[in-house]
């Protein structure tokens, strides 16, 4: 397998999943993560999820955040106090 570009001696992120409570949102951050993400949902759906317009369930955040790093993308996973 090909390695990671590195942004500034650091490996790039390609997906940031926020947790909030029992929901959470993944957000896409590099291409790699966008085309990866786009994969898994419909045109429609999509659309709300890249604008981060779309709250999902913990479990299904945690599913496709652990798909994804299992597929060799980079996840950030951050945990909030309260929802924005």
């Amino acid at each position: 397998m090909a390695k990671r570009p590195e942004q500034g001696g650091q490996h790039a992120i390609d997906l940031a999943l926020t947790h909030w409570g029992d929901s959470g949102q993944l957000k896409p951050l590099s291409v790699l993560g966008t085309l990866w993400l786009q994969q898994r949902f419909d045109p429609i759906t999509w659309d709300l999820v890249c604008t981060g317009d779309v709250r999902l369930r913990s479990e299904v955040c945690q599913q496709l955040s652990t798909e994804a790093a299992a597929a060799g993308l980079s996840v950030q996973q951050v945990s909030t106090p309260s929802g924005p």
